[in-house]
């Protein structure tokens, strides 16, 4: 690659020999990109520990030197991520373990300007990658980032990041356990507390959010195929319940403080559930939900009767479990 020593004074020192990596074979934490067409800057973000979606210190050093200053100097910068994954592991920990990189960078980049427009997010998991299962080399442990001051030939309503339709569906609640997903191959999160569905209905994606004290298994791609009885108190899924936003958010813009209240009435023959999502991430960007703020979410039947939330509620941490999924 030409001028591939461009940003080498970023690279760490780490003498850690990751799993996988072909011998001799070494790539700058920082790789020059060429980006599409009139790209500003362009780079590829190399070397994720394995198995983790953190940024490097060099990652983040070069996008202080260098991404923030063009961000500033733009009126209104367009931003592409794209992310990868090696071969090692199961494909759905890779499509989230890309999935992950993009959003990190992205947290890390949304710090520069209030007027950045999230264009192509684009976790590619392995699919790129070299196709022996082994090679694990940090080129595909990787984000690019491509910077445009206009509008670019890639922005299309498909992938252009951000939605104002979305639905919310109850999907479990109570005392949930492991054996109660029977049909899962994947761990399934354990404890008192509920999980939500919310559906981008633009973008055709959907993730799961659980709100409670649950414990969530890390790097799973969640699947709930409800079969049999679904834990101590709790019920089948619930009919979606659609909701607006007064301006585009993405998914894992909700994760983040919520309080759940179990209205009066609730029995086993189903009732509703109401959610009031108060995150950091939708009130920096000035979001409002529509038709209210507390949403109402029906469920199906047997609700849980366990904790009980009464008028005062359950408050705590809406959590995004893994990465949206399309529909």
């Amino acid at each position: 690659m030409a001028d591939s020593d461009k940003y080498a004074v970023y690279d760490e020192q780490d003498t850690t020999k990751e799993p996988g990596t072909f011998s001799g074979t070494k790539f700058h934490d920082i790789m020059p990109a060429t980006g599409g067409p009139g790209a500003r800057l362009a780079a590829r973000l190399c070397n994720f520990p394995t198995n983790h979606s953190a940024l490097r210190m060099s990652h983040r050093r070069w996008l202080d030197d260098y991404v923030q200053p063009v961000l500033r100097s733009l009126e209104g910068p367009w931003v592409d991520f794209i992310g990868y994954a090696s071969q090692l592991g199961p494909a759905g920990n890779n499509y989230f373990l890309s999935s992950e990189r993009c959003r990190k960078v992205k947290d890390w980049v949304s710090n520069y300007s209030s007027r950045i427009h999230w264009n192509v997010q684009w976790p590619k998991g392995a699919s790129e990658s070299a196709t022996i299962a082994s090679n694990n080399d940090g080129w595909w442990r990787a984000v690019e980032i491509s910077i445009y001051g206009f509008k670019p030939p890639t922005a299309m309503p498909s992938t252009m990041g951000g939605s104002r339709d979305f639905e919310i569906r109850y999907v479990v609640g109570g005392s949930v356990s492991p054996g109660d997903l029977m049909d899962s191959p994947l761990p399934v999160p354990g404890g008192h507390g509920y999980v939500f569905e919310i559906t981008d209905k633009k973008n055709s994606e959907k993730a799961y959010f659980v709100h409670g004290q649950m414990t969530l298994p890390l790097l799973t791609v969640p699947v709930f195929p409800f079969v049999g009885g679904l834990g101590a108190n709790s019920s089948l899924p619930g009919p979606p319940t659609p909701f607006h936003t007064s301006v585009p958010v993405e998914l894992h813009d909700f994760e983040g403080t919520a309080t759940v209240f179990q209205n009066p009435g609730v029995s086993s023959l189903g009732g509703n559930l109401t959610i009031s999502i108060e995150s950091d991430a939708l009130a920096r960007l000035g979001a409002v939900l529509r038709p209210s703020s507390v949403l109402t979410v029906n469920t199906s039947s047997g609700v849980l009767n366990a904790p009980s939330l009464g008028a005062v509620g359950l408050p705590g941490t809406l959590t995004m479990w893994g990465a949206p999924r399309p529909y």
